[in-house]
């Protein structure tokens, strides 16, 4: 029996939490009954929708966990820090566990209690500037999730699917965790090391540095004609060294390989939703020839843009709804 217990701490939200729940539901069912999940107090007085819920059992008489996931907020507690029992009860806890998943909010009471450090940090986009002002020493990266060592730390909202499913796929193998994506519609649980949709433009507001911000909307807006980036740390008004360590800092990239980056994905997004031709593609992504964007694509992607075009469509004409869609094509 696999166990897996569910940590709710202080002023967690309600949506994070409510997904984990259904989807371990509904693993236990495809697993054949292999899984159980026990929800956790720490003897905080954890309160759903304002009102107090009932754990299965008290965080200080838990059994050691294959999986312990911990929700929780970023702000503090209403009564300030958590006694010393608490501290301990959740310390243990921790490391006992077989795995520990530390999702959204939770980083920062896991911090706050001295955890966390040493790891790479799958930090909500939104929170990261306020957490690493806050513990200067821990490292970020604005993937979905990560992965070091036992510890998985997800960004949050609907990633923790993501990282369940892959989780299950680690543990019990890839035939549950596809039945489980089928049942829930899930067409692709998306990799680790896709990164957070974060809105870097005009649109980010104060939860992302502003040089950063400024650079990558000018990224954006010259996918077809490449600056160098001596030329963006220029028009943003940094040097070239000082903005690779804030890419380093923010994006755990250099800008060369961000930038990069944003090119192949939007060149994936048109060879899977549009018609026009792969040379075309290249051209609208900044390559200056075919076998570059070719060698780029395969580099990054594992397949060549044309194969990752044909792949694309025989999944897409498997799927008979998809296929109705397109009959017409």
């Amino acid at each position: 029996m696999i166990r897996i217990g569910l940590l709710l701490l202080p002023g967690y939200p309600l949506a994070e939490p409510a997904l984990a729940r259904s989807l371990l539901t509904d693993a236990e069912q495809a697993c054949a009954g292999s899984l159980a999940q026990v929800l956790l107090s720490d003897g905080s007085g954890s309160r759903e929708g304002g009102e107090r819920i009932s754990s299965d059992m008290d965080l200080a008489e838990a059994p050691a966990f294959d999986l312990l996931i911990v929700f929780g907020a970023e702000a503090l507690p209403p009564r300030g820090a958590a006694s010393e029992a608490q501290k301990n009860a959740i310390g243990q806890a921790l490391s006992s566990a077989g795995e520990v998943m530390v999702v959204g909010g939770a980083h920062f009471p896991l911090a706050r209690l001295g955890f966390l450090g040493g790891l790479t940090l799958s930090l909500p986009w939104h929170m990261a500037q306020r957490y690493l002002a806050a513990n200067s020493d821990h490292h970020y990266t604005d993937r979905l999730y990560s992965r070091s060592g036992k510890w998985w730390s997800v960004a949050g909202g609907v990633a923790v699917a993501d990282a369940l499913i892959c989780w299950l796929a680690s543990c019990v193998g890839a035939e549950p965790a596809n039945a489980l994506a089928a049942r829930w519609m899930i067409p692709r649980a998306r990799a680790s090391e896709e990164r957070q949709p974060v809105p870097l433009g005009a649109d980010a507001g104060s939860a992302v540095d502003p040089k950063v911000a400024r650079t990558v909307a000018l990224m954006e807006a010259n996918l077809e004609e490449p600056l160098t980036t001596d030329q963006i740390a220029e028009r943003v008004g940094v040097s070239r060294r000082q903005l690779e360590r804030l890419f380093k800092r923010y994006l755990e990239a250099v800008p060369s390989q961000y930038y990069l980056e944003l090119r192949l994905q939007r060149a994936r997004q048109l060879l899977r939703s549009t018609r026009q031709s792969i040379v075309q593609i290249g051209l609208a992504c900044g390559f200056a020839s075919g076998p570059h964007f070719s060698s780029a694509y395969r580099n990054r992607f594992g397949v060549t843009p044309r194969e990752d075009r044909l792949r694309g469509d025989v999944e897409t004409v498997s799927s008979p709804s998809a296929a109705a869609e397109r009959g017409a094509d």
